[in-house]
């Protein structure tokens, strides 16, 4: 009975084990960017005043995986829209055709440059294969009250 106990405790612990990989095992290592992956836009900004405008201007890497983790991205988007952080956003095209997707464009809150290409990082799309980060136009802009 003991040994019985003692096997449905390890095959527990192993089943444990492949659900939630330690970070330091290799098992973490190999699991997909959005496994690994944590929603940048949860988190609240200090005060929407104290925010700058951008329009910032992604596009995607040759050989873009956006729709492989286009659900998550979308789903992931809605606290930045609840939150302040994006104001509007969609996607560029190569050209009028509206067939092939190139990158994004967000209207978007932050503290600086820096900040958001920081934040844009962190995004399911640039984690998961989609966007050129680092070659992200991002300019301050105004918005005109109506």
């Amino acid at each position: 009975m003991l040994a019985a106990l003692r096997h449905t405790a390890r095959l527990a612990a192993r089943s444990f084990a492949l659900a939630h990989p330690s970070p330091t095992s290799s098992r973490f290592f190999a699991m997909s960017a959005s496994q690994q992956h944590q929603n940048p836009w949860t988190e609240q900004p200090k005060s929407l005043e104290d925010l700058k405008t951008y329009l910032v201007v992604v596009p995607d890497i040759a050989e873009s995986k956006r729709m492989e983790v286009r659900a998550q991205h979308l789903e992931e988007a809605r606290p930045a829209f609840a939150n302040g952080w994006f104001i509007e956003a969609g996607a560029t095209f190569a050209d009028d055709s509206r067939t092939k997707m190139t990158g994004s464009y967000l209207l978007m809150r932050g503290e600086s440059p820096e900040q958001i290409k920081a934040r844009l990082s962190k995004d399911i799309y640039s984690e998961g294969g989609a966007w050129d980060v680092p070659n992200a136009q991002i300019t301050p802009v105004f918005r005109a009250k109506h």
